[in-house]
């Protein structure tokens, strides 16, 4: 997975967490003004970043707007990283979260066995770690990994080391001081009846620690005591009424509060069940821990709601980041139900089918992200599922028969009830039937599991293989004329990867750019010329082969790429190839303007050869 996605080039915040910890190691202090205005951040990303910092208390001071804890986590792997190369410096962070997300895995196993058996840990813990969405969770440069590491390991470890690990938790983000409230809660909950007290004392006393320590810290750089000074700056005391004001809107906000926690679950994008509809299981798992420990569920629920509430009253999705960003931190906290969803004895046969069903959709989704990673960041002005949208048949709109909840240009309501009631059923009768389950494991449906895996696996691989065996040119593609009689047509559902301009297009960097080539005459191969405003390395794939190399501004490239057989299409053939370019930079950045784009290369035909 890591090597799938190793290629991938730092975006939406990655960047901005390496500038930190690029000036703790250069400058050993945290004021980015250097680091931005002379743009030291260019061997890990070579287009120009828009600071993310606010003004300091101290004259001319810049400090940045995320938490410091994860920068000073990754700052080992950074520095070695630095030592060896550019792509090592991005490469070795993630080799890290990977290794904490192999400790999150070993703890979670103990959780889940804790709470519900060895066989329901086993399962549980492989259906949650090895799955979308948490899968990918080390591929991004985020705070969710060590987060989601710390509030396990506050709810599960020793005292003193959960106490150490809440204490931790609000300086990766001022959004996890709520789950770290929580888990003082959690903590009182799941002691020992003469120790409950103990408990939270301990942990609470740790977490008012921690934040005495971070007020400051907020002081010294921004002369605040408040935990919010990081994404105001200096004055923010001076601007209390109005952020009072913020809050009162906030809290106000409850009905689209409502609608964005039920899109984290169901929207196309960004919910849960479009990356592993396996979870859907969890409702088994709930009803029968309901019935036997509601004590321990309730920690457990209160950890996820202290989470996920203030990110659904913020109305957010989740930006450019690890997929379903706004419950990974907390995920881990419904995977003891999972376990059990996946183990017990519903003792129906459709049942058993559904859970092989959902499994092996899963598998199928994680699979297609595996192979290109590129699908899984949304940024906010996406509307709908890039893998849906690369994988509706050409000549239709399929990815508008998927639910969408937030942030929606032209909604779907129909469409997305009719989903939401139907899973909302399914869970009812899910939760039914962990009501009545026997502990006992999963037996005669076992086979019936097979069955209904072995079907979802077989239609997944047929649809794939007609998909990939056709083309067919419509209104969902933007046609370009890239030479006399060929036209290109270029995805227009996919924003801001692809411009047309006279005689060719602009690629954006970062994940590849699909063409369908059609021409009147059979083509053997085409010759293109490659342009760039920073260096970069291009790849042309076609037909299996793919062709790389380094293109620098002023000197263009000039590459041939066998087309192979077309597919004929009317009164002609179509032909599909792919682009990727890994570095990019905006006009506006280099010469001034308004020009925003963020550009790779202009890929052009220059000559044609016919079969």
């Amino acid at each position: 997975m890591l090597l799938a996605g190793g290629w991938i080039p730092p975006s939406g915040d990655e960047p901005h967490y390496l500038v930190v910890a690029l000036s703790l190691l250069g400058d050993g202090d945290l004021d980015l003004a250097d680091e931005y205005g002379a743009r030291e951040y260019e061997p890990f990303h070579r287009a120009a970043l828009s600071p993310h910092y606010k003004l300091g208390f101290a004259n001319g001071s810049r400090y940045s707007m995320h938490g410091v804890g994860l920068p000073i986590l990754l700052l080992p792997a950074y520095a070695l990283g630095s030592w060896i190369g550019p792509g090592a410096a991005v490469a070795l962070p993630r080799a890290l979260l990977a290794l904490l997300y192999g400790l999150f895995a070993w703890l979670l196993y103990g959780l889940v066995e804790e709470l519900a058996g060895g066989r329901a840990a086993r399962w549980g813990t492989l259906a949650t770690t090895v799955l979308a969405p948490l899968l990918f969770a080390p591929l991004f440069l985020f705070p969710e990994v060590p987060a989601m590491l710390l509030g396990l390991l506050a709810f599960t470890a020793p005292l003193w080391l959960g106490s150490l690990a809440v204490a931790a938790l609000p300086w990766l983000g001022v959004k996890y001081i709520p789950m770290a409230v929580a888990l003082v809660f959690a903590a009182g909950l799941r002691a020992a009846p003469g120790r409950r007290w103990w408990a939270a004392a301990l942990l609470g006393t740790s977490l008012g620690a921690s934040l005495l320590l971070h007020s400051v810290y907020t002081w010294l750089l921004y002369r605040s005591l408040s935990p919010a000074s990081i994404y105001l700056g200096t004055g923010s005391t001076a601007g209390a009424p109005a952020l009072g004001g913020d809050w009162a809107a906030y809290l106000a906000a409850w009905p689209g509060a409502l609608a964005t926690a039920v899109g984290y679950l169901m929207d196309q994008k960004e919910g849960l069940l479009a990356y592993g509809p396996h979870y859907l299981l969890a409702a088994m798992g709930l009803a029968w821990l309901w019935r036997r420990d509601r004590r321990q569920l309730a920690a457990l629920g209160i950890v996820a709601v202290a989470h996920v509430a203030p990110y659904a009253l913020s109305q957010q999705l989740g930006g450019q980041g690890p997929p379903v960003r706004p419950l990974m931190a907390v995920l881990w906290t419904l995977v003891p139900a999972l376990g059990i969803g996946l183990t017990i004895d519903a003792r129906c046969r459709a049942v058993a089918a559904l859970r092989g069903g959902l499994l092996a959709l899963s598998a199928v989704l994680t699979a297609l992200y595996a192979g290109q990673p590129w699908l899984l960041p949304h940024d906010y002005p996406v509307e709908a599922s890039r893998l849906l949208q690369s994988y509706s048949p050409y000549g239709s709109d399929w990815w508008r028969l998927f639910p969408q909840w937030v942030n929606v240009d032209v909604p779907n309501p129909a469409v997305t009830a009719i989903w939401t009631l139907a899973v909302a059923g399914v869970a009812v009768l899910l939760w039914r039937r962990g009501w009545s389950a026997s502990s006992r494991p999963v037996g005669a449906g076992r086979a019936w599991e097979w069955r209904a895996a072995a079907v979802v696996m077989a239609a997944a691989a047929a649809y794939l293989a007609v998909f990939h065996a056709t083309v067919v040119r419509t209104d969902r593609h933007h046609p370009t004329v890239l030479a006399a009689g060929p036209v290109a047509w270029v995805a227009a559902e996919l924003p801001e990867v692809a411009w047309a301009e006279a005689g060719g297009v602009w690629v954006s960097p970062g994940r590849p750019v699909d063409f369908v080539l059609t021409s009147e005459r059979p083509l053997d191969f085409i010759d293109v010329r490659l342009r760039a405003l920073v260096p970069t390395e291009v790849a042309l794939r076609a037909h299996g082969v793919e062709e790389a190399g380094r293109v620098a501004p002023g000197a263009d490239r000039v590459a041939r790429l066998r087309l192979g057989p077309g597919i004929p299409d009317g009164d002609g053939y179509a032909y599909r190839f792919r682009v990727r370019v890994d570095d990019g930079a905006a006009p506006a950045d280099l010469e001034g303007g308004a020009d925003e784009r963020q550009l790779g290369v202009f890929f052009q035909i220059t000559d044609l050869g016919e079969r």
